[in-house]
């Protein structure tokens, strides 16, 4: 049950169209709040809206523990069921849990371990069915679980976390088959908040707007909140979108089901920024150009990957050492396939490591 907007078109309407104050939701002024992962900051940001709507006892759960001005912490690891329980005891009138807490791990497939399976699990998916069972016999007024846009529309190296928050998903529409309060939301990343802005995952994010994706400030992200929770299904998605980009990244022509009434038409190949490079190159008389054609495409291609579009990069210097790491090698063998109309393989990167390797 998957409702998806045009983020930008929607973002819009609720900045002319804000929730009116009287149909906010409004949370009991005698009812605790949980929120797990809560000393995070989408957590802490989540905290002061529940606040501001009326709860009068918001309780976060967090595995160090550290201290929030403002609000009671309590220290738990919500993947250890005894500890959860422990954490949840002595909690007068609970009301509402928020699962907000999980780990960002990119890794592609062909690599994974069931270490790191379990370790991703973990927190997602373990904590999120802990939080089920032990408030199940409980008169909750919402059950909120913070899924991912991953579990929709994927993205190279995240499969795992993809599939962790699938899981999500499912138990959400599994609560509600049971006449229980859910809502599973899956979210882009909260743009300067959370787990999308550590490490690494500046790369995830340029992924993302590379497939048409962007990230959204937290004040449209709790507008959105205020709408989603007087609706009367168990999975929305927010997330900012030029549908059209997207499914450019897809086999020409093709429009995956969940997304055609969103998409206007399905653009050919040719149409995308590149210019229709396989015709171009056919354009072109002359080996020198040719050659000089595609150099610029693949160094373009590898630049926009490692997040510096429009930079020269050195054509003989291993891409490794410019900043192409394995995702990176798989994302730049997807956009050379995709602008070429072809599948090329997945070692393509590998058995050519520079740019002008890989124009030749």
């Amino acid at each position: 049950d998957v409702r998806l907007a045009d983020g930008k078109r929607f973002a819009r309407r609720l900045h002319r169209v804000a929730v009116p104050a009287e149909q906010r939701p409004h949370f009991r002024g005698d009812g605790t709040y949980v929120i797990a992962g809560g000393t995070g900051a989408i957590g802490r940001r989540i905290a002061q809206w529940l606040a501001e709507r009326g709860a009068g006892r918001v309780v976060l759960l967090s595995r160090r523990g550290e201290p929030v001005d403002g609000f009671e912490v309590r220290r738990c690891d919500i993947a250890d069921r005894d500890a959860l329980r422990n954490a949840l005891a002595n909690l007068s009138n609970l009301r509402g849990v928020i699962h907000a807490a999980g780990v960002v791990s990119d890794r592609l497939l062909a690599h994974e371990t069931e270490e790191h399976l379990a370790e991703l699990f973990r927190a997602k998916v373990d904590g999120a069915r802990n939080l089920h069972e032990l408030t199940i016999d409980t008169p909750l007024d919402c059950f909120i679980l913070f899924s991912s846009v991953t579990s929709l529309l994927g993205l190279t190296g995240a499969g795992a976390y993809a599939a962790a928050n699938s899981a999500l998903d499912a138990l959400a529409q599994h609560r509600r088959d049971r006449d229980l309060p859910a809502l599973s939301i899956n979210w882009a990343a909260w743009r300067g908040l959370g787990m999308a802005e550590a490490g690494r995952d500046e790369r995830r994010e340029n992924a993302w707007r590379a497939h048409g994706i962007d990230s959204f400030v937290a004040e449209d992200g709790l507008a959105f909140l205020d709408a989603a929770l007087v609706s009367p299904h168990a999975q929305l998605a927010f997330l900012p979108a030029d549908w059209n980009a997207h499914v450019r990244h897809f086999r020409s022509g093709y429009v995956p089901p969940l997304l055609r009434d969103l998409v206007q038409s399905a653009q050919p190949r040719a149409a995308t920024s590149d210019g229709g490079l396989p015709e171009r190159l056919n354009e072109e008389r002359t080996e020198n150009g040719r050659r000089d054609m595609l150099l610029r495409f693949v160094n373009d291609s590898a630049a926009r990957v490692i997040g510096r579009p429009h930079e020269r990069l050195d054509p003989r210097r291993p891409l490794t050492e410019l900043g192409v790491d394995s995702l990176g090698a798989i994302e730049l063998r997807n956009l050379i396939s995709i602008a070429l109309d072809h599948t090329l393989p997945a070692t393509l990167v590998y058995n050519h490591p520079t740019i002008d390797a890989l124009a030749r």
